[in-house]
Parts: structure tokens; C-alpha cells; sequence
């Protein structure tokens, strides 16, 4: 199966950024250059984040078209250049920083506007302070007080953060359900985490207002109940495997154990009483981190990584990379991460840890998974499918590999990197055939055809198996192509020995990657066998 390289649709200037990779298309508007004005008093600094739907800069006040100052704070933009205070209500004036967004969903941009006209303000929410329109999309602009974008933070986070970021949040939505706000599927990106640690709502996608709360809540959709799910399911991406209360609690509460935010903010107030000044339980953690992101040039994100502790010896690490553009490859992926999971946790006896065992259970899974890709498929009448790279990780040190097509899994020992995956790719075959070496391989034009992948044939066609010889203080680092097609393997032991803290260590191979390029959705685990 090929991969899908037809540009997502979107509504912008009309032109694809050009770029100096001949096969590399930008799913998005074209960004707006430094130095740019945008209006009479702001002008564009950079752009600081490529995230799905939007671009966010960072803007200022420093050059302006109109040589007035405008005040932020009443509007009055009549005071003199030389001014340091407003002249009609006398707050200070000065140079000032800006987060700007611009989206493109034209669908939804009359919810938004209804939504600001509303002057909303609330503690727990970035309301913007200006919003207009720019070659047809939509841009709107935030006070920048060096706030930090979770989207931007590698998991997991200490339980006690998260639950104090579920309490923040959740109280948020109530008041936002309070204002009839109906909004549309939200992700990581609508966070920010302010200097002062606490947290904010920031750029939100708004569906429609209802015309009153009680609407919103008699709103057969439910989206109430969405939006509850919805920030369980975005908060757990950031919990540990290792601390099963808060993985099942969140769990339960994606699957509407609490109807609205109210009652979902009262049970994580408990939660976090009770857990404050406790002493971390070694046990509840996972010695890995692990982070994905769309990069520098697609519009969508179509990886999936997954993590969890199937038992007290056993734990579960896996990366899968959607294909079929729009939102296929991203449904596969996520599919095809969870029914393994499911399978290898139902499957798995404690007391049969053993080669032989795993290898029939991992591939009893991987079969579930390929099956349940490949029926929706069928029925969608689609052609999604995805890689899928799964590792068991026994009794800290003990390495079970499974792995369909060009996701990659590498072992870090004593300085040495050895990648553990072979990929399944029709450039690998030449390869193997002697029909290409190994560096023309890397720029070959067959290089991501898949021989192999998960939802691809009615069966499975190809399944690696591995045992690996590890020993605590390994690292392992599993990825999608997103990172290996920028950064090559001779150079990723370096970057995974600079930094001891797994976090940084993740952070830092994302920021190379987009220092190279970005060209592709990326995903990096960094596991540290203990």
C-alpha cells in the first residue's frame, strides 16, 4: 500500500508553500512572512507552531502601519505615538507581545464569531482580544504572557498535574456550557500552561451558542457529554501506564460515567485531596516518554502511540502510523493500537511469560488488529490501513518485538544503536535482492511502498517476531518514519545519549527533526530499561 500524498483541502490564498524537497507539498496556507502588518497596529514576529487547522504566531506591536497606539485595554486608538498612557482611560501603553491563530475550517468560523462578539471572560479561558479576517481565513489574536502549549509537552506528567489540570479545566467547561457555548471536538493544542502553572483555554473551536444553557443540555447531540469525554480522553494521553486508578478512572469517565464537567470536576477535587503529599509509588511508573505531532507540513496527524501495564511484569509500548490521508489513516492507526492492546491484555497469562507464549499471543494480536483495520476498511469503502510497531517490555529488561512495516524500533547498548525492525518496503526488498545498496535506498523513489501493513490484506501477510537481549540502563526508541527520514541512524545515538532525562531526550529528537525538515507526522518513544 502506498501511502497518500494528496493535499488535505483548505481555504487559504489558493497555493501550496513551496518547498526545496520535490516531493514535499505543505497541507496548509501559506505562512505569513516576518515583518509582515497585519491590520494597522500589529505585524508578524514568526511562526511559532504548525498545529491541526491552525497556524499560531507570535505578533507584536513594534512595527505598525498607523502610527498611533492602540490601547489593549479600552480600544482607543487615537493616543499619540509618543504616548505612555491611553488618553481616554489612562492604562499604560508599551510594546507588547501577541499570540495570533489563523484557521481555515470556514465551517466553523460563524460559531466563532458568535462566540467573541459574546465578550466571554473567565479566569480559566484566553479570550481573544482581537479577531478579523486575512485572505479568507479567520485570525484571531491573544494576550502572550510567555504561556507554554501543552501540545508542546512530552507525556506522561505527574498524576497529581494532570489531575490539577482536569480540575481547571473541567471547571472551565461548565462555565462555557453555562454561556451556551456548544464546541466543537477539541485537542492538546487548545491548552496552554501559564508561567504561574495554572492553566487556560486557549483558541477553542466553537460549533454554534445556543440560545440557552438549558438548550445546550437538552441538546440531543449531547455535546455537554462530548466535551467531558473529549478532555478525558486528551488528559490521558499524559497519564502514566503504571498508575492504573488514574488510567481507569479516566477510562471510565471517555466512556460517560459523569454527565457533564461539574460532577467529573467534584471526583478529581477528591482525588487530588487525597493524593496530595503523597509519596510517588515507584511501581504506578512508567520509565518511558513519549510524545507525536502532525510536523512541519501536513494539516493532520495520522500517528498513534499507545503505552500501557498489562501486568506487574509486563508493560506494553507501541507506535502506528495512519495512511489513507484525511482522517483514515489516523482512524486506522488509533484502531489497530487499541484492539491490540485489548488482545494482548485479555491474552496475556502471568505465568507464561516465555518466547513461544508471547510470540503466538502478540501474533493472535496483530491478526485482531489487522482484521478489525481491514473490515472497516470494507465498509468504509476506504483505503486506510498503518504500520504498527509493539513492544513488550518483561520484568524491566526482557525485549518482545512485533512489528508490520516501516515504523522502527532501535536498542541503545553501551553507546551502540542497533535497529531492531527490518522495513517492509519495496526499497528494502531491492535491497536484500541486491538491486539497490543501502544509501540508494535511502532517497529511493520506492522507499515508502509498503510491502506489508496493518488493515492492507484480508490476512496478515507479514509479522517480524523478536526476542531481544537487553540489560537495565538500555534504551530503546521507538518511532514512525516521520523522525528517520530526517534524522539517519548514524546520528540517532547521539542525540539519544545527550540527554539522560527521557523528556528532554524526546523534546530534543522532535526539534531536530524539525530543524531538518519536519516533512512528515512523527512519533518517538523513548524507553529506559531499568
Amino acid at each position: 500500500m502506498q501511502r497518500s500524498n494528496t493535499p488535505a483541502e483548505f481555504i487559504g490564498t489558493g497555493a501550496l508553500w513551496s518547498t526545496a524537497r520535490p516531493d514535499a507539498q505543505v497541507h496548509y496556507p501559506r505562512p505569513f512572512p516576518s515583518g509582515m502588518a497585519m491590520g494597522q497596529h500589529l505585524s508578524v514576529e514568526r511562526l511559532i507552531r504548525v498545529a491541526e487547522n491552525r497556524l499560531i504566531y507570535l505578533v507584536n506591536n513594534l512595527s505598525r502601519k498607523w502610527k498611533r497606539r492602540k490601547c489593549w485595554a479600552c480600544g482607543n486608538k487615537y493616543s499619540p505615538d509618543t504616548a505612555r498612557c491611553c488618553t481616554f482611560c489612562g492604562h499604560q501603553l508599551g510594546d507588547l507581545r501577541f499570540l495570533m491563530t489563523a484557521r481555515w475550517q470556514k465551517e466553523l468560523y460563524p460559531g466563532f464569531e458568535a462566540f467573541t462578539k459574546k465578550h466571554i471572560r473567565h479566569f480559566g479561558l484566553l479570550t481573544p482580544v482581537y479577531a478579523f479576517y486575512r485572505h479568507n481565513m479567520m485570525m484571531a489574536v491573544y494576550h502572550y504572557d510567555d504561556a507554554a502549549l501543552l501540545l508542546d509537552v512530552a507525556s506522561p506528567l505527574p498524576s497529581t498535574h494532570v489531575l490539577r489540570l482536569a480540575k481547571q479545566l473541567s471547571g472551565t467547561l461548565a462555565y462555557l456550557h453555562q454561556q451556551g457555548v456548544v464546541l466543537h471536538p477539541f485537542r492538546s493544542a487548545n491548552v496552554v500552561l501559564m508561567p504561574d502553572s495554572s492553566v487556560r483555554w486557549f483558541d477553542l473551536e466553537v460549533e454554534r451558542m445556543a440560545l440557552t444553557a438549558s438548550h445546550l443540555y437538552r441538546d440531543p447531540a449531547q455535546p455537554v457529554l462530548r466535551d467531558v469525554k473529549n478532555l478525558a480522553a486528551l488528559l490521558g494521553d499524559y497519564v502514566s501506564p503504571g498508575d492504573l486508578e488514574m488510567v481507569e478512572f479516566l477510562h471510565a469517565v471517555a466512556h460517560g460515567i459523569f454527565p457533564g464537567p461539574i460532577p467529573l470536576n467534584e471526583a478529581v477535587s477528591r482525588m487530588l485531596l487525597l493524593r496530595t503529599g503523597q509519596a510517588v509509588d515507584p511501581s504506578t511508573s512508567s520509565a518511558a516518554a513519549a510524545y507525536t505531532d502532525l510536523g512541519l507540513y501536513r494539516s493532520r496527524n495520522e500517528d498513534t502511540w499507545a503505552w500501557r501495564k498489562l501486568s506487574d511484569r509486563v508493560w506494553l509500548y507501541a507506535v502506528a502510523d495512519g495512511m489513507g490521508g484525511h482522517d483514515e489513516g489516523a482512524q486506522a492507526a488509533h484502531l489497530a493500537v487499541d484492539v491490540l492492546a485489548a488482545r494482548l491484555s485479555e491474552g496475556l497469562v502471568p505465568e507464561k511469560l516465555d518466547a513461544d507464549t508471547l510470540r503466538e499471543l502478540m501474533f493472535a494480536a496483530f491478526t485482531k488488529a489487522n482484521t478489525a483495520v481491514y473490515e472497516t476498511r470494507l465498509a468504509q469503502r476506504s483505503e486506510m490501513g498503518c504500520t504498527l510497531t509493539a513492544l513488550l517490555v518483561v520484568d524491566d529488561h526482557q525485549l518482545y518485538l512485533g512489528h508490520v512495516g516501516d515504523s522502527r524500533a532501535y536498542l541503545l547498548q553501551k553507546g551502540k544503536l542497533q535497529l531492531l525492525t527490518t522495513d517492509h518496503t519495496v526499497a528494502t526488498e531491492l535491497v536484500e535482492e541486491g538491486a539497490l545498496t543501502t544509501a540508494q535506498a535511502l532517497t529511493h523513489k520506492s522507499r515508502h511502498i509498503l510491502t506489508s501493513a496493518i488493515g492492507a490484506e484480508p490476512s496478515l501477510a507479514e509479522l517480524d517476531f523478536l526476542p531481544v537481549e537487553a540489560k537495565r540502563g538500555d534504551r530503546v526508541l521507538l518511532c514512525s518514519d516521520g523522525l528517520t527520514n530526517e534524522i539517519p541512524d548514524t546520528e540517532l545515538a547521539v542525540w539519544l545519549q545527550k540527554w539522560a532525562d527521557r523528556q528532554k531526550a524526546v523534546r530534543e529528537l522532535v526539534r531536530e527533526a524539525y530543524d531538518r525538515g519536519g516533512h512528515d507526522n512523527l512519533t518517538v518513544i523513548v524507553v529506559d530499561l531499568q
